[in-house]
């Protein structure tokens, strides 16, 4: 799955959304990994300002199945 920015704004909470104001183009597109059965995902490493960051929990809610164009997963990259 991958964070979208249009779902974020529509079903996020108004104090988180305050919180990750500045970050929401960054992480719009980002994947997001969901371990088996778990009810949130991470986006492990961002960054921002110059600052990395990881993001926990995000939401299902906030995601889509869909990818960007030439979006790679990391599945991509291990095999899978």
């Amino acid at each position: 799955m991958v964070f979208s920015k249009d779902k974020f704004l529509e079903n996020a909470p108004c104090g988180i959304k305050r919180q990750l104001h500045d970050c929401i183009d960054i992480l719009d597109g980002r994947e997001v990994l969901f371990k088996n059965g778990e009810q949130f995902g991470i986006i492990p490493q961002y960054f921002s300002n110059g600052q990395e960051y990881w993001l926990y929990p995000v939401y299902k809610s906030w995601c889509t199945d869909e990818q960007l164009p030439g979006q790679m997963s990391i599945m991509d990259f291990i095999g899978g």
